[in-house]
């Protein structure tokens, strides 16, 4: 990620604390901080943490926010950090609530596996999914020895020893070009797997799985990813018939 989008970034996250600690008394806000760093190249680390709204379930999936990591880091040298945010107003409506997740993502070692996702379901039943995994494969030899290994590659490791992620999430209507949904991903893999995934559709249009945009990747090797999904106007109540409109 560029030092300016970063920049960027972390002023809204700045902007939202700030915001928060000048609110009405009747609104909630909820900010979770974790730090780890090793003081050796030999530590090992599992971390998860998970937001989800409680009346997701309530209303059917049709309104509300999940934002959430995986992280398993074995063996290496670490830092990581990882941060989530939760802001409702006073009146508890769908425009005046905040949710923002950032990860950071330092790791050199034997394996590791780096999860980051978030999801929001908007008016007009709008659902958007980003989602970028890295991981690790091992095959034995055991379980290679029959298969054509020339054709499926089996007999190629990807340990993913090296980790370095700047991720950030954004969901809610933030009052700055009226942006609802703003995820942000960059991240340098050494000899490792990655798979990115991102949706927009509708949640109640015919079949209630219609896609209008899907994307979806899968890399290996030394690889370096930068995943941009930045969406407005998702609080316009206008643009209720198509979502290519809006």
């Amino acid at each position: 990620m560029t030092a300016g989008l970063k920049f960027n970034i972390n002023s809204i996250i700045i902007l939202v604390l700030a915001i928060a600690l000048c609110a009405p008394t009747s609104s909630t806000t909820f900010v979770y901080t974790f730090k780890c760093k090793s003081n050796d190249a030999n530590s090992t680390m599992m971390h998860e943490s998970h937001l989800k709204e409680s009346r997701l379930e309530d209303n059917g999936y049709t309104l509300g926010y999940l934002a959430g990591s995986f992280n398993y880091l074995q063996k290496g040298k670490i830092e990581f950090e990882d941060m989530i945010g939760y802001q409702v107003g006073h009146n508890e409506s769908k425009s005046d609530l905040l949710v923002f997740h950032n990860m950071n993502v330092f790791f050199e070692g034997e394996k590791g596996i780096s999860e980051f996702y978030a999801k929001g379901f908007f008016p007009n039943s709008r659902a958007i999914y980003s989602k970028n995994a890295i991981r690790f494969e091992e095959f034995s030899r055991n379980f290679s020895q029959n298969l054509d290994t020339n054709f499926f590659n089996y007999n190629i490791n990807y340990s993913t020893n090296k980790i370095h992620v700047d991720a950030n999430a954004l969901m809610g209507l933030t009052r700055k070009r009226n942006i609802g949904y703003d995820f942000a991903y960059n991240a340098t893999v050494a000899n490792g797997v990655v798979e990115t995934k991102n949706i927009m559709g509708w949640t109640n249009k015919t079949g209630a799985r219609r896609i209008d945009w899907e994307q979806a990747a899968l890399m290996k090797g030394n690889i370096t990813v930068d995943n941009r999904l930045l969406v407005s106007n998702l609080f316009d109540m206008q643009c209720s018939r198509n979502w290519m409109s809006c």
